[in-house]
């Protein structure tokens, strides 16, 4: 048979090219295209190129029906012939010889197929290279070739990939804000379905437009960055789909590429009804109910931040800025709240699509956890709306800016008392926050502001005038701390301890712990940190664990049963599987999860303060 299928493809137009090292290779090429297979001989590479060649089933029975009707049809020639030859013939005798002709015909057609084979065919191996040399032409069987699809068929095979290729366009602006996994899924489903017009029998011609909508499908999958579709490879089988493409999500060997369309559908279908059960939207989104109170203006907000992207990187559309620089953690973080926070109002933007696949690609090149990339993660549900968590980081941003103008206008030693009071009515509101900072600031100022009297700062309110009062506390207390004598050595630095740890955090972010349960996750035990956190927070409890196997283990099954209301992680002296671990058990049971480097009270202010949009809590 494989003596037969060689010269139908070599009658059909294709060459077959072979070599022999330590392996075998075979070549298939013809009509602008090629197949190439391996194999430990020569007949087993031959067959690995049929199969790239002939990718389905049904296309390979057809190859061997049509190899065999060439060899009934040499048959059928030789018997004409022979009978041709003894019609001369009379009588018994002629009759036999007409007999006996037309069988060792139709035997030489037999021996003369597998004598092209060599001896070596006989002993199992691959067939000898053919010869240059062309075989007469009564010593070719006449191999008929497969019928070529009517008009009507070959019609209906471009407008069905035209109606492909509209559906994709149509579609775009929905797709575009899916999740990666289902954006992954309806890819394989477009492309198989472009894919299997290439080995349907009425497809003939139509390779232009399939090659057109794989280059369109490759675009969207650039501008998405969604992650590997397989599929794409030219050498990808339909086969190989279910362990790379499907993987999980089906039992069935898809055969055709149809297959492949048909199970990638039902995948997605199975997607959504997994992701629904767990709170995710029809995007496979689980912020929905974050997302609102929505932007004032979504569509200018969405223009300025695609600006803001394209001005880092280049624009949006087509291929990523591979050779680029990334932009810092800060901009990236906010660029992905900001997104999120424009997903639902504006569900049918493509431009959305795109610029969740220009900050997937940045995230992905950052080493280690980055914050943005948590924002990304479809899975992600914030313990606040966007827009509180947004407008908590502008007002940050805001005092920040304000706190740097009050520290440049410290009145001088020598201004009036005037000044001073027109000073203070600007910083005191800064004190919850930035105290230290202030006071630090104001440090030759520190007697002159014991001596104000709080009925100076006029018609400010009652909680103004307690930070004046506070601020006077902590001026003294500062103040009667005994001065180190001259001939004391200096204590070395304790890299671990944090410069002007606040003690007591502003009233709205401790708001936020009062009376909550609290899991803090470090190396070690720490009774004193323990205990200053615990006093801090105002916390109900505060259990302490140690980032070991056993008890992270135990940890992941108290959040799961949602056994507390926060998780503390000091990352600075965690493991990332650990740290991986927590955060996915967080994740599934809406539990914050708050990453606090060394867990040093600043640092667990900030991140209070960062991940569940409350004031800044501890000095820059």
């Amino acid at each position: 048979m494989e003596t037969l299928v060689r010269e139908f493809l070599k009658n059909a137009g294709y060459r077959i090219l072979e070599r022999r090292h330590e392996w075998a290779d075979c070549l298939i090429s013809g009509d602008g295209e090629s197949w190439l297979g391996s194999g430990p001989t020569s007949s087993e590479a031959f067959e690995a190129a049929l199969a790239r060649c002939f990718p389905s089933p049904p296309a390979r029975r057809a190859l061997a029906i049509a190899a065999e009707s060439g060899l009934d049809a040499a048959r059928e020639g030789a018997a004409a012939e022979a009978n041709e030859g003894g019609s001369t013939e009379t009588g018994p005798a002629g009759s036999e010889g007409r007999e006996e002709a037309v069988e060792d015909a139709a035997n030489a057609a037999e021996v003369a197929a597998s004598a092209r084979a060599g001896p070596a065919a006989e002993m199992g191996d691959a067939p000898p290279r053919p010869s240059d040399d062309p075989a007469p032409e009564a010593d070719r069987p006449r191999l008929p070739l497969v019928a070529a699809p009517t008009e009507e068929e070959r019609r209906a095979a471009g407008e069905a990939l035209e109606a492909l290729a509209a559906r994709i366009e149509a579609s775009r602006g929905e797709a575009a804000v899916l999740s990666p996994r289902r954006q992954r899924l309806l890819l394989l489903s477009w492309l198989a379905e472009a894919r299997s017009w290439q080995s349907d029998p009425r497809g003939v011609g139509v390779t232009p437009s399939v090659l057109a909508i794989v280059k369109r499908l490759r675009s969207l999958t650039e501008s998405w960055w969604p992650g590997t579709v397989s599929a794409f490879q030219i050498h990808t089988t339909p086969a190989s789909t279910r362990t790379r493409d499907l993987r999980g999500l089906t039992d069935e060997v898809p055969e055709t590429w149809s297959d492949v369309a048909r199970l990638a559908s039902e995948a997605l279908r199975k997607v959504d009804e997994e992701e629904a059960a767990a709170g995710c939207d029809a995007e496979g989104w689980a912020d929905r109910a974050q997302a609102f109170p929505p932007p004032p203006d979504p569509e200018s907000m969405l223009a300025s931040l695609v600006a803001e992207l394209e001005d880092a990187g280049g624009p949006l559309e087509g291929t990523q800025p591979k050779g680029g620089t990334t932009p810092p953690a800060a901009d990236l973080e906010r660029w992905a709240r900001h997104l999120r926070w424009l997903r639902v109002p504006c569900s049918k933007d493509p431009r959305w699509g795109d610029a969740a696949g220009r900050l997937r690609f940045w995230t992905q090149r950052v080493s280690g956890f980055s914050t943005a990339a948590e924002y990304l993660d479809p899975a992600y549900r914030p313990p606040r709306s966007w827009a509180t968590l947004i407008g908590a980081n502008q007002q940050r941003a805001r005092e920040a800016l304000t706190l740097e103008r009050v520290i440049e206008s410290v009145p001088p030693a020598t201004a009036d008392d005037g000044a001073l009071v027109a000073w203070l009515d600007r910083a005191l509101p800064l004190t919850g926050s930035h105290q230290n900072t202030i006071l630090q600031a104001c440090a030759g100022l520190h007697d002159r502001i014991l001596a104000i009297d709080e009925a100076r700062l006029g018609e400010s309110d009652r909680r103004i005038r307690r930070r004046l009062q506070k601020l006077k506390v902590a001026i003294s207390t500062r103040d009667e701390e005994p001065a180190p004598p001259s001939n004391a050595v200096a204590p070395p630095e304790d890299p671990e301890v944090e410069a002007e740890e606040p003690e007591v955090l502003p009233d709205d972010l401790r708001a936020l712990t009062q009376g909550k349960r609290a899991l803090f996750v470090g190396n070690r035990t720490d009774g004193a940190l323990q205990e200053r956190l615990q006093a801090m927070l105002e916390l109900e409890r505060l259990e302490w664990a140690e980032a070991t196997p056993r008890r992270v283990d135990a940890a992941v099954k108290a959040i799961g049963a949602r056994a507390y209301d926060f998780v503390f992680a000091a990352t600075g002296f965690m493991g990332h599987k650990y740290d991986a671990r927590l955060a996915r058990a967080c994740r599934a049971s809406g539990t914050p999860y708050l990453r606090v480097d060394r867990g040093r009270p600043g640092a667990v202010a900030r991140a209070l303060s960062r991940d569940l949009g409350g004031p800044i809590a501890a000095a820059n």
